[in-house]
Protein backbone atom coordinates (compact mmCIF):
# COMPACT_ATOMS: atom_id res chain seq x y z
CA UNK A 1 0.00 0.00 0.00
CA UNK A 2 3.10 2.59 0.20
CA UNK A 3 3.43 4.99 -2.35
CA UNK A 4 6.89 4.79 -4.93
CA UNK A 5 7.14 8.36 -3.51
CA UNK A 6 7.97 6.55 -0.55
CA UNK A 7 9.90 4.09 -1.47
CA UNK A 8 12.76 6.39 -3.61
CA UNK A 9 12.43 8.67 -0.16
CA UNK A 10 13.32 5.38 2.49
CA UNK A 11 15.84 4.47 -0.77
CA UNK A 12 17.36 7.63 -0.83
CA UNK A 13 17.17 7.45 -4.81
CA UNK A 14 15.72 9.49 -7.63
CA UNK A 15 12.87 8.91 -8.58
CA UNK A 16 14.44 8.33 -12.49
CA UNK A 17 16.67 5.36 -11.18
CA UNK A 18 13.47 3.85 -9.83
CA UNK A 19 12.26 3.65 -12.68
CA UNK A 20 15.77 2.70 -14.39
CA UNK A 21 15.28 -0.92 -13.01
CA UNK A 22 11.57 -1.22 -12.16
CA UNK A 23 8.18 -0.30 -14.15
CA UNK A 24 5.99 -0.13 -11.13
CA UNK A 25 5.49 -0.88 -7.13
CA UNK A 26 4.57 -4.82 -8.41
CA UNK A 27 7.85 -5.11 -10.30
CA UNK A 28 9.86 -4.15 -7.21
CA UNK A 29 7.75 -6.78 -5.42
CA UNK A 30 8.18 -9.64 -7.65
CA UNK A 31 12.00 -8.45 -8.20
CA UNK A 32 12.48 -8.80 -4.20
CA UNK A 33 10.16 -11.59 -4.01
CA UNK A 34 12.73 -13.86 -6.43
CA UNK A 35 15.56 -12.47 -4.46
CA UNK A 36 14.53 -13.88 -1.82
CA UNK A 37 13.53 -16.96 -2.88
CA UNK A 38 16.44 -17.59 -4.45
CA UNK A 39 18.36 -16.87 -1.38
CA UNK A 40 16.03 -19.29 0.41
CA UNK A 41 16.33 -21.87 -2.03
CA UNK A 42 19.93 -22.09 -1.51
CA UNK A 43 19.33 -23.46 1.84
CA UNK A 44 16.60 -25.75 0.70
CA UNK A 45 18.75 -27.13 -1.73
CA UNK A 46 20.50 -29.03 1.11
CA UNK A 47 17.44 -31.16 0.70
CA UNK A 48 19.29 -32.95 -1.89
CA UNK A 49 21.57 -34.01 0.71
CA UNK A 50 19.43 -36.91 2.04
CA UNK A 51 19.44 -40.01 0.01
CA UNK A 52 18.02 -40.21 -3.28
CA UNK A 53 15.70 -42.90 -2.01
CA UNK A 54 13.94 -41.23 0.40
CA UNK A 55 10.25 -41.10 0.78
CA UNK A 56 8.30 -38.25 0.03
CA UNK A 57 7.34 -37.49 4.23
CA UNK A 58 11.00 -37.69 4.74
CA UNK A 59 12.10 -35.49 2.26
CA UNK A 60 8.99 -32.99 3.48
CA UNK A 61 9.94 -33.33 6.72
CA UNK A 62 13.55 -32.52 6.07
CA UNK A 63 12.56 -29.55 3.84
CA UNK A 64 10.28 -28.13 6.66
CA UNK A 65 13.44 -28.43 9.38
CA UNK A 66 15.53 -26.51 6.29
CA UNK A 67 12.88 -24.14 5.84
CA UNK A 68 12.46 -23.22 9.29
CA UNK A 69 16.31 -22.81 9.96
CA UNK A 70 16.47 -20.49 7.31
CA UNK A 71 13.21 -18.24 8.46
CA UNK A 72 15.47 -17.87 11.74
CA UNK A 73 18.12 -16.57 10.12
CA UNK A 74 15.77 -14.27 8.28
CA UNK A 75 12.91 -13.22 9.97
CA UNK A 76 12.15 -9.93 7.97
CA UNK A 77 11.84 -12.04 5.05
CA UNK A 78 10.02 -15.12 6.45
CA UNK A 79 7.32 -11.88 7.68
CA UNK A 80 6.89 -11.47 3.98
CA UNK A 81 5.93 -14.67 3.50
CA UNK A 82 3.30 -14.95 6.22
CA UNK A 83 2.10 -11.60 5.44
CA UNK A 84 1.41 -12.72 1.70
CA UNK A 85 -0.65 -15.20 3.51
CA UNK A 86 -3.01 -12.53 4.39
CA UNK A 87 -3.02 -10.76 1.99
CA UNK A 88 -5.92 -11.62 -0.62
CA UNK A 89 -5.06 -8.89 -3.37
CA UNK A 90 -5.42 -10.23 -6.85
CA UNK A 91 -1.52 -9.19 -7.48
CA UNK A 92 -0.71 -11.86 -4.87
CA UNK A 93 -3.50 -14.25 -6.15
CA UNK A 94 -1.10 -14.11 -9.07
CA UNK A 95 1.90 -14.47 -7.13
CA UNK A 96 0.52 -17.47 -5.63
CA UNK A 97 0.07 -19.15 -8.74
CA UNK A 98 3.36 -19.09 -9.84
CA UNK A 99 4.62 -20.76 -6.02
CA UNK A 100 2.20 -23.53 -7.02
CA UNK A 101 5.16 -25.03 -9.28
CA UNK A 102 6.57 -25.56 -5.52
CA UNK A 103 3.57 -27.79 -4.80
CA UNK A 104 3.68 -29.63 -8.09
CA UNK A 105 6.99 -30.73 -7.46
CA UNK A 106 5.88 -32.35 -3.87
CA UNK A 107 2.91 -34.11 -5.90
CA UNK A 108 5.62 -35.57 -8.25
CA UNK A 109 7.42 -36.89 -5.38
CA UNK A 110 3.83 -38.48 -4.12
CA UNK A 111 3.44 -39.92 -7.68
CA UNK A 112 7.15 -41.25 -7.54
CA UNK A 113 6.40 -42.59 -4.41
CA UNK A 114 2.53 -44.36 -5.55
CA UNK A 115 4.91 -45.82 -8.45
CA UNK A 116 7.68 -47.20 -5.85
CA UNK A 117 4.49 -49.06 -3.62
CA UNK A 118 5.13 -46.85 -1.00
CA UNK A 119 2.06 -45.01 -0.54
CA UNK A 120 -0.92 -46.05 -2.29
CA UNK A 121 -2.04 -46.02 -5.96
CA UNK A 122 -5.60 -44.26 -5.17
CA UNK A 123 -4.14 -41.51 -3.20
CA UNK A 124 -4.86 -38.27 -4.58
CA UNK A 125 -1.10 -36.75 -4.79
CA UNK A 126 -2.51 -33.08 -4.77
CA UNK A 127 -4.10 -33.62 -1.61
CA UNK A 128 -1.83 -35.10 0.00
CA UNK A 129 0.71 -32.02 -0.95
CA UNK A 130 -2.70 -29.95 0.05
CA UNK A 131 -3.37 -31.80 3.54
CA UNK A 132 -0.16 -31.29 5.00
CA UNK A 133 0.94 -27.89 3.36
CA UNK A 134 -2.44 -26.27 4.94
CA UNK A 135 -2.58 -28.50 8.00
CA UNK A 136 0.70 -27.08 9.04
CA UNK A 137 0.72 -23.41 7.53
CA UNK A 138 -1.84 -22.44 10.01
CA UNK A 139 0.11 -22.74 12.81
CA UNK A 140 3.65 -21.68 11.15
CA UNK A 141 2.95 -18.27 11.79
CA UNK A 142 1.75 -18.21 15.91
CA UNK A 143 4.37 -20.72 16.82
CA UNK A 144 7.21 -19.04 14.66
CA UNK A 145 6.36 -15.69 15.75
CA UNK A 146 6.46 -17.28 19.58
CA UNK A 147 9.86 -18.46 18.48
CA UNK A 148 8.39 -22.05 19.22
CA UNK A 149 10.24 -23.52 16.49
CA UNK A 150 10.67 -27.19 18.26
CA UNK A 151 6.86 -27.17 19.00
CA UNK A 152 6.32 -26.40 15.08
CA UNK A 153 8.86 -29.00 14.48
CA UNK A 154 6.72 -31.33 16.15
CA UNK A 155 3.48 -30.45 15.20
CA UNK A 156 5.05 -31.37 11.52
CA UNK A 157 6.17 -34.56 12.40
CA UNK A 158 2.87 -35.28 14.09
CA UNK A 159 0.81 -34.22 10.89
CA UNK A 160 2.86 -36.05 8.79
CA UNK A 161 2.66 -39.63 11.35
CA UNK A 162 -1.32 -38.65 10.64
CA UNK A 163 -0.92 -38.37 6.90
CA UNK A 164 1.08 -41.37 6.63
CA UNK A 165 -0.63 -43.69 8.26
CA UNK A 166 -4.27 -42.90 8.91
CA UNK A 167 -6.35 -42.56 11.71
CA UNK A 168 -8.36 -45.59 11.49
CA UNK A 169 -8.16 -48.65 13.53
CA UNK A 170 -8.09 -51.82 11.15
CA UNK A 171 -10.95 -53.50 12.01
CA UNK A 172 -10.26 -57.22 11.61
Amino acid sequence: ETSINSIIKAAAIPRGSFYQYFSDKEDLYLYTLGEIGKEKMKVVMEVGMLEPEASFFDVYEHMFKVGLRWAERHPKYSRIGLLMRLDDSSFIARLKEVADDGLKQLEAMVDRDKARGLIAQDVDSRLVVSLLYNSISQDVQELFEKGNVDELMERVKKVIRIVKGGIAVVQG
